[in-house]
Formats: structure tokens, sequence, C-alpha cells
């Protein structure tokens, strides 16, 4: 059978299975984990981050985040869709997680080593690492095994015990920070050595999840490498890890244009307003990828109304938590740079409001991207990556030439506000029953109160209470949110936190 975007290939030796809603409670459980998870480990690596930035200085820290930037972009392509391709086939069958979970392992290593090798001759291509080289190649093995441990907590989310995710996630930046604080107290910090020190972290992290995986709480068996699943995880995977890749493109250029074209310094300031960002935006991360399993056992089977009902309703509020979320950002924006990081920092701030903009779209566009991708249209997400990439190159460089880091941000702003557009675009027109204007009253309600945020005359505290008051109105008064919404989130809160229902789920 042609592998397309109309049928779904069925991969070898897996029976076709009916679909299996998880209860709401598992779901919430699940949601909770890796919202946690993802929180949690960014908020470390935001500690972590933070301890560089201002131990380092802004040159050497620029030098470190330059270097990371490099070898992002080249192990971006690594993952060749092999995570989500182990997370959508065993989340339909179980009984291959064994060798769905080897067969991935091995295909993600042979990519590894060569884009290794690809990897060092680019740093030894580059003139701007002429003097850090071998701390260069060194990041490029700690993106290396960064990724390799994000492909194997795939399979946790796969069989939806995500509470392993949280596990591996701290311990791997719990650890970091550990061996941080104890260079920062012993040698001091110097970026040689907290090179290394993050390195060592890494290590530690894929081994214990990688313990975590085989020998301890996923229940793997016919642990084997099979020819017939390595030719149909490429197949099927090529185009998510294009589109991974791209997207690591898309985080990193803004870095690697500020160092060409601008200064370090700048890399530094963006960095810094680009990860507390990052920090916020884990919310859509992990709340979109417990559902991508849910979305994918859905695709497998016969929809009905219900189904569509959730997914507009989902929509609904990945718009409304966006901008709630995102406002919020803006409004703290000023005392999480000078308070964090201290005033060599004050011209993130203007970067920082701008990135919180993103986050209105990012929300929606995180959820759009897991239901495409599990409805086997992951050829359709790449070309829309694709188009943002170029877009990105396109408007990028001049932005940042004149405007500096806040080009930069508006950038990332107006890609992620093109994605969305695509993404509803081709759901509307694919599943047929998503009406795109049920998303218009949010959309609006969302510009009014945003824009009352930025613009109304009064000091950021005052303003931002009542700009959330009339959002607040208008969203109510609209039926974007109704009281049988808000009673329906309460009562599943209170049946996921009862103990007989905490019992169930185990």
């Amino acid at each position: 059978m042609e592998f397309d975007e109309r049928t779904v290939e069925q991969a070898p030796d897996v029976a076709p299975v009916p679909t299996q809603v998880a209860s709401v409670i598992t779901t919430l459980k699940n949601m909770m984990s890796s919202i946690i998870s993802l929180i949690g480990a960014t908020g470390v690596a935001f500690i972590v981050s933070w301890l560089l930035a201002r131990q380092l200085g802004e040159a050497q820290y620029g030098e470190y985040v330059f270097m990371l930037s490099i070898a992002g972009l080249i192990m971006g392509f690594a993952d060749l869709g092999q995570a989500k391709v182990l997370t959508r086939e065993v989340a339909k069958n179980r009984d291959d997680a064994g060798k769905y979970l080897m067969t991935t392992l091995v295909v993600r290593f042979v990519a590894l080593v060569v884009l290794t090798i690809v990897g060092i001759g680019v740093i030894f291509a580059t003139e701007q690492l002429a003097e850090t080289r071998e701390l260069a190649v060194i990041v490029l093995l700690m993106a290396a095994l960064m990724g390799s441990s994000d492909m194997i907590r795939a399979l946790f989310n796969a069989f939806e015990r995500m509470e392993f995710d949280l596990i591996t996630r701290i311990t791997e930046h719990g650890t970091t920070l550990a061996i941080i604080v104890v260079i920062l107290l012993t040698l001091g910090l110097t970026l040689d050595n907290a090179v290394v020190g993050l390195f060592i972290g890494a290590t530690i992290g894929f081994l214990v999840t990688l313990t975590f995986a085989l020998w301890r709480f996923v229940p793997l068996t016919n642990l084997q490498f099979d020819g017939a699943v390595a030719r149909y995880s490429l197949r099927a995977g090529l185009s998510m890890g294009l589109s991974v890749f791209i997207f690591s493109f898309y985080a990193r250029l803004d870095t690697l244009l500020l160092g060409l074209l601008r200064s370090t310094d700048e890399v530094a300031w963006f960095s810094i307003a680009y990860s507390l960002t990052l920090l916020i935006s884990s919310l859509s991360f992990a709340g979109t990828s417990v559902l991508y399993p849910v979305f994918s056992r859905m695709a497998a089977g016969e929809k009905d109304e219900s189904s569509f009902d959730v997914i507009r309703q989902l929509l609904r509020y990945s718009i409304v938590i966006g901008t709630i979320v995102g406002a919020g950002l803006f409004t703290i924006s000023e005392w999480a740079i000078l308070f964090v990081y201290g005033e060599d920092y004050a011209p993130a701030i203007s970067a920082l409001r701008i990135l919180s903009i993103s986050l209105v779209v990012i929300f929606p566009v995180q959820l759009l991207l897991n239901l495409l991708l599990a409805e086997n249209k992951q050829n359709i997400v790449l070309g829309v990556h694709v188009i943002g990439a170029v877009l990105l190159l396109f408007i990028d460089p001049p932005m940042i030439a004149m405007m500096g880091i806040d080009g930069a941000a508006w950038t990332n702003v107006i890609v992620e506000a093109l994605m969305l557009g695509c993404f509803l675009y081709i759901i509307h027109r694919s599943l047929g029953k998503i009406s795109l204007m049920s998303l218009v009253l949010p959309s609006i309600a969302g510009v009014i109160g945003f824009g009352l945020l930025i613009v109304l005359p009064l000091p950021m505290i005052p303003r931002a209470i009542v700009a959330f008051a009339i959002y607040m109105a208008v969203i109510f008064a609209t039926r974007v949110l109704t009281r049988d919404d808000i009673a329906q989130l309460r009562d599943m809160v209170r049946q996921f936190t009862t103990p007989k229902a905490i019992e169930e789920t185990h």
C-alpha cells in the first residue's frame, strides 16, 4: 500500500485495533504529570541558564548559546520522526512496543553517528568557533544525548505513564543543576568547566531514562531489531523528522543571525527572553503531547459528533489559555528580567514582551500539530513548516539588521501566526466538521484583551487588571466560555482528586 496523506499504512505485524478512548481521569492524570515534568525540567534548566548567564557574563554566555544553537540545528534532524512514530504505533497496539523501541533506537543511533561527523566538520569550518572548537564538540555530543533521552520518553507517553517522564526529566536536569552548583562553589564557573558539567548531567540523564525504559517500569517484550519495522518507521517518520529539524531551525536561526550580524551580547539578551517564553510555553507542549496518543487511537477508529465537539472545545480553550498566559508574561516581563538577571539584561525586556504575544497562537498550534500527526498528515505538517522556514529566512535577516532582538521576536510572532492559519485551514478542509467560525469569537476577544493591555495609559498592574476584567467579560458575554464549561472542568478535577478515582487509575 502506498504511504500518503489519505491512508494510514499498516505497520508490520500489527493488526488493526479498535479505537480506545482514554478515560478523562487517566488523561488528566497524565496531563498533570506531563505539565509538572516539562515545567519542572524547564524551570531547573532555566535556573542553570540563569547561573551561567550571571556567572559567565554576557560575552561568554553568548558564546555558549551560539555553540548550542549550532549543535541544536545539526542534531534536530537526528530524530528522523522516530519518537512520533514510536508513540503513535505503540499507542495503537502495545504488544510490539519492544520491537518498535529497539528498532527506532538503532535507526536513531546510526543517524547520530552520521550527524556527529557532519557536526564536527561544521564546527571546524566555523570561524566564530576557532577558539572554542573542543567545547563546541562537547556541546554537540550533549545535544545528541539529550535528544536520545527525549526519544525514549516517547515510549512513556505511548503507554500513558507520564509519571516516568516526570521522574527521568527531573533527574536529568536536577543532576545537571547539582553539578553546576558544585562546580560554582568549588572551582568557580568558567565556560570550560560549565560545558563539561552540562555534558556529565546529560549523560547521567540518558542512562537513567534508558534504565527506566528497558528494565524497570515499562512492560517490554520482544526487544529486537526488525528490518520491516525500520523501513516502515523511516518512511512514516521522515516527514516528521524534517518538521522537527525545521522547528529547531526556527528556534536557533535567530541566535545564529544575531551572533553573525550583531553581537554576542544580543545573543545573550535574546536567549534570555526566548528561554522565559519557552518556560511558559511548556504548558502547551505538555498538555498537547499527552493528547497525541489519544488522537492516534481516535484516528484509527470511527469519529462521531462527540469527537468533533471535543476537538472544537479544545481549540477554544487553547486560545483562551494562550491569551491569558501570554498577557501574564507581558505583565511581568520587566520584573522577570530585572529581578532575575539584573540591569545588564534590561534590553531583553522589549523582546520578551513581543514574544509573549506569540503564546496566544502557540497553544492552539501545538494542539493542531499533534492532531494532524495523529491523522497521518505529517507531509502536510512538513509543508507548513517549510513555508514558515522560507518566510523566516526572508524576514529574519532584515528584521534583525534593523531592529536587533526586537526584530527577531517579531519574526517569531509572524511565523507562529502563519502556522496557526495554515493548520486551521487544513483541519477544516480535511476533517470537515471543525467550523472556523467557532474560533472567531475567542480570537476577537484575545485581540481586545491583549490590545487593552498594550495601549491603556495606566501603570502596568492596574492596566493588567482592567484588561483581564474586560477580556473575561467579553468571553463570557460571547459564550466562548460558559458556566457549564467551568462546571464541567470543576467536576473533572473533583473526580480526579477523589481517593477512589486515583486508585482506579492504577
